[in-house]
């Protein structure tokens, strides 16, 4: 990371540094294109920024398993992109509108401070009227990296590990009918493909809701998680999309988004379902996602 002239600024210590000020060193002082790692870190005659070129790689693979020296203060990412609307709009976009959203060549900052701050900045770039919108906190998967590199929390999981459970029997069900088109498929055979349905079974799409719950009652995200950190069980258990170093880093809830965004939407897979499986066996998957909290 490559030193920055320090701000003219000096609080007395960093918590008392305004991180909006740091996004609007950090957006008037670069280009339009390329993406950046930030540090930050306070020292007695300002603040230092230091900036490593992602040169292409995305944030995410960058920052996975980072664990940022402990006398960095803050660690922010700079990215730029192309935003666009998911329906056509009503008419020009105004600059002055708080709600409205850029479109269009795009820039976005986010920073997170070792103390649980953050701030983050979504722009227009390359136009004569630019469109800033600031928000407080920033979520998804760059900003759970980097939360993660600075060793803060990150969101509690989105849901209780039977959805994991849930969604990985639905990709395999679909992984396993698309190998056998022209299969005679019954019940039995998929809830055999549940991983909690057990050495027999359940004969019906009730007794399969039934089972899963009771062999789920009591699993908990962190244990999960510790097994998948465990090398030993890792390989010995069931393929895990997270390796057991990345496990480890992550906390509760970056691990449970990380393998619930590795298989598709339940809702795409039951699209799909549809032309594979006889309507009996569909409505009877759909009724078991539903009673298991999938949507």
């Amino acid at each position: 990371m490559r030193p920055e002239p320090p701000l003219v600024f000096h609080p007395s210590s960093f918590a008392d540094l305004p991180l909006d000020l740091i996004i609007d060193r950090i957006d008037g002082g670069l280009g339009d294109d390329g993406g950046f790692l930030v540090t930050l870190r306070g020292i007695p005659t300002g603040l230092e920024l230091g900036f490593r070129p992602l040169e292409g790689e995305h944030p995410v693979d960058a920052l996975l398993g980072f664990r940022a020296p402990d006398e960095v203060d803050a660690l922010g990412v700079v990215v730029s992109g192309t935003a666009r609307h998911l329906g056509p709009p009503d008419g020009p976009i105004d600059p002055t509108d708080p709600g409205a959203m850029p479109s269009g060549r795009v820039r976005i900052i986010q920073i997170h401070a070792r103390d649980g701050r953050s701030a983050s900045r979504l722009r227009s770039i390359g136009t004569d009227r630019p469109l800033v919108v600031d928000t407080v906190a920033s979520d998804g998967d760059v900003a759970d990296c980097v939360r993660r590199a600075l060793e803060l929390p990150t969101p509690p999981p989105p849901h209780p590990p039977i959805v994991w459970w849930a969604i990985d029997w639905l990709d395999a069900l679909l992984d396993q009918a698309c190998r056998e088109p022209s299969r005679r498929w019954t019940w039995n055979d998929v809830a055999a493909l549940h991983p909690l349905a057990g050495s027999r079974p359940p004969e019906s799409p009730t007794a399969l809701i039934e089972e899963v719950v009771e062999r789920s009652e009591g699993l908990a995200w962190s244990a999960m998680r510790l097994a998948a950190a465990d090398a030993a069980l890792a390989a010995d258990g069931p393929p895990c999309p997270v390796g057991p170093e990345v496990a480890a880093w992550m906390d509760d809830g970056m691990f449970a988004r990380w393998l619930l965004g590795s298989r598709p939407d339940p809702v795409d897979v039951v699209v799909d379902l549809v032309d594979l499986l006889p309507p009996p066996l569909t409505r009877g998957v759909v009724e078991a996602l539903q009673a298991w909290g999938c949507w």
